[in-house]
């Protein structure tokens, strides 16, 4: 057991929101004692660079045992599988090393080395639970649809039952383009059934989908297109939107001196997710003062709020170190700063310019399937070799002055 205050001093001293990790997981206070958690955190920060927001969002790895955690990442490592997609689930770090072994054997011959990458959170799933997801013979476009499945049984978010009575209903076999493996994975058979037989469903199937049914309450879908910023601004509404936002916050944003100013900067994922508070810091940050740069304000920026208030300052940090901020473009900002870092350092260590033709590089902006296939570049695998530390990155620049 660990007190508050001191759990605030351990994480203060590694640069961990205790806030973040209480809210998210109380149970440390509870099973996490203070000589295991300063250990744990040295290690997966200090040694193996873990960025703190990652162990903000599983802080249950702090109370698990790290003799495994470093079994898990011996074998990881051995494997070959890209750590930066182990980083951003470290749960699997804390999974019993027998069972993650078992299950990484069974995916790798069963589904392949792909699907490994695409859902790596199987890797925390016991082989008896992608067992039993295949036993149900569900039709999913790809079959890597069960390993997501899965994961959602694993993480309590659905159980095998839930699925059968889905799978068995009427509306599963009405509708089944609906049916996805996310929503399997995350829907209840009651939700879905309000939902598909309400009169909104009847009246506004287009704006219904499998992430719909997924993530959304009939009850605020009701408010929503019952609200009078529905009828006004329809273009701003779709499913995404349906499936995300709450009403409340459609109208703070819609009733926002922002939006009136702004209009062509607010879409329907804006609305789906970003928040009003958000929004305003964002768009009083520095940058949109120089005129360089007020046409990188976008839309997709925009809807991004909240990640871009702490992205857009590393990411012209980046830019102004290595003489590109007068090419930067709204790829750019929307890259996060280990992957354009990457790809900058690809491009020195090949003797390739970051500027042709008066702009930024082409493979700068481009997706990770899009890089692998055209220029054979894995983004993934160049982010390992070439992390990103901003604490490094300002050390050099104090140098070059």
């Amino acid at each position: 057991m660990i007190g508050t205050y001191t759990l605030t001093m351990l994480c203060e001293k590694y640069g961990v929101d205790t806030n973040k990790v209480v809210n998210k997981n109380n149970n440390i206070l509870e099973y996490g004692e203070y000589n295991k958690i300063d250990y744990t955190l040295n290690y997966l920060i200090n040694e193996l660079g873990i960025n703190p927001k990652n162990i903000e969002k599983c802080p249950s790895i702090l109370y698990r045992n790290v003799e495994q955690i470093k079994e898990n990442i011996s074998f990881i490592k051995f494997e070959n599988i890209s750590f930066s997609n182990i980083e951003t689930c470290l749960h699997v770090f804390s999974t019993d090393s027998n069972e993650l072994q078992n299950t990484y054997n069974y995916v790798l011959k069963n589904y392949g080395i792909l699907a490994i990458e695409k859902v790596t959170s199987i890797l925390s799933v016991h082989v008896n639970i992608i067992l039993a997801v295949e036993s149900l013979d569900i039709k999913f476009v790809n079959r890597i649809g069960n390993l997501s499945v899965a994961v959602g049984v694993e993480w309590g978010s659905t159980n095998i039952e839930e699925i059968q009575k889905i799978i068995q209903s009427p509306e599963f076999k009405e509708h089944p383009e609906m049916f996805t493996s996310q929503t399997l994975a995350h829907a209840k058979l009651e939700e879905i059934q309000k939902i598909i037989q309400s009169p909104e469903f009847k009246e506004h199937p287009e704006m219904f989908t499998s992430t719909t049914l997924a993530h959304a309450k009939l009850e605020e879908i009701q408010k929503i297109i019952q609200g009078p910023e529905f009828k006004e601004h329809p273009e701003l509404f779709t499913s995404t939107t349906l499936a995300h936002a709450k009403l409340e916050e459609i109208q703070k944003i819609i009733q926002s001196p922002e939006f009136k100013e702004h209009p062509e900067l607010f879409t329907s994922q804006t609305l789906a997710h970003a928040k009003l508070e958000e929004i305003q810091i964002l768009l009083k940050m520095d940058i949109w003062k120089e005129p360089k740069y007020t046409n990188l304000l976008t839309s997709s920026i925009v809807a991004k709020s909240k990640q871009m208030i702490t992205k857009i300052p590393i990411l012209l940090e980046i830019a102004n170190f290595y003489q590109i901020e007068g090419y930067i473009n709204t790829s750019f900002l929307l890259f996060s700063p280990s992957q354009n870092y990457a790809l900058i350092k690809y491009l020195e260590e090949n003797n390739l310019p970051l500027v042709e033709n008066n702009k930024l590089n082409r493979i700068f902006g481009k997706q990770p399937g899009f890089l692998k296939k055209k220029y054979n570049i894995d983004l993934k695998n160049l982010m390992m070799i070439y992390p990103f530390d901003e604490q490094v990155l300002s050390e050099r620049k104090t140098r070059k002055i």
